[in-house]
This record gives structure tokens, sequence and C-alpha cells, in this order.
């Protein structure tokens, strides 16, 4: 997995690899995924490869992502996935679209806490300078069918989880701690809503 092109600033790290197992130990099938904040992509071509739905959504923040994730897409995705690539903050995208799958590995730095980079577009990759956890996890409820599933993985660090519990959705959530991470899976319990 490190052959992906990734951009001087910032390099996906072993939380997108432990996503990615975590997600594919779970989740046999989906027809559409969506990666939310997809870097260089590696998650969602990943899962894809593996599941083969019909239809992949990346969407990123960042402008200065976009020929790294158009590059791995066209070098590592398999053909039959057709990939949409969407330009946009996780406040300002507005979809009708549901999907089966979401995954999600989202900044992991509140602002004013962890090391600041001195490098803007590096610090925008790891901190929630843009969004914050609330309108991601709106986002994520907005977005999953009522029988979807979404896998969001966090640092272990309480002030994240403080900042979920304050975010109003329709949707349960169940942690596992691993490594150091806490992975969440997200899904309804009542599928058949209105």
């Amino acid at each position: 997995m490190n052959d992906y092109l990734q951009p001087d600033f910032y390099r996906f790290n072993e939380d997108s690899i432990k996503l990615i197992n975590f997600v594919l130990e779970r989740i046999k099938s989906a027809r559409s995924i969506l990666d939310l904040g997809c870097g260089s992509g590696i998650i969602g071509i990943e899962v894809s490869n593996i599941l083969l739905p019909s239809d992949l959504y990346l969407l990123e923040g960042q402008q200065e992502w976009m020929d790294y994730i158009k590059e791995n897409i066209s070098q590592k995705l398999k053909k039959e996935v057709h990939a949409s690539i969407i330009l946009n903050t996780f406040g300002l995208w507005k979809s009708d679209r549901k999907f089966d799958l979401i995954v999600c590995n989202p900044p992991y730095f509140l602002p004013g806490h962890g090391e600041a980079s001195s490098n803007k577009l590096r610090d925008n990759s790891r901190t929630f300078n843009i969004d914050n956890w609330q309108v991601l996890m709106r986002l994520i409820d907005h977005s999953l069918v009522d029988t979807g599933r979404c896998y969001v993985v966090i640092k272990d660090d309480h002030r994240i989880i403080k900042e979920i519990q304050k975010s109003t959705f329709s949707l349960n959530v169940i942690s596992s701690k691993k490594d150091g991470l806490i992975f969440l899976e997200l899904f309804r319990l009542d599928k058949n809503r209105n």
C-alpha cells in the first residue's frame, strides 16, 4: 500500500490500514461506498477493490489532494467500480445520495490540541479547522441508507469522544478499542423509518 501517490505535506498512516482491515472483517458486500475526508483515497479504493461496489464516492475538502486521488483511482481502483470525486467540505456538501457503507479516517486533532504544523495544508489534514464532529456526524446520519454501516477510526482521546457525544444524530454507536485506536461502527436500529 505504500505505493499510493501522496503529497509531500501528508502521508497516510497505519490508522488507515487498520480501518481498512477492521471494515473488511465485518462487511462482505456493499453496493455503494462513501469515503469521507478521503485524502489520497486509499481507504475507499482498498475497500472497494475487495467489496466491488458499483459506485465509490470520495469526498475531500482540500483541492491539493485532487490530482493524487485521480491518479490513485486510475492506477489502483478496479475498473468495474465507478468512482466519483467530490471537492467539498463535510458541512457544505449537499446530496440526496445514500450509501450502504461509509468509511472515514477524519482529522484527529481538535483545534488548539495536538501539535500544530507550520504547514497549513498538513495542519488542515490533521485538525478539524474547517468542520467539526457535529457536522461530520450529521453528514453520516444523512448519507447512510437505513440498513447501512459507517466505520470511523479515531484516536483514543476523551476530548474527541466528548465532541462526538455532543452531536445530535439518529445512529447507534458501538466502539471497539484496539492498538490505541477507537473504531466506531454507526448504524440504525430502526431500519424502517419514514
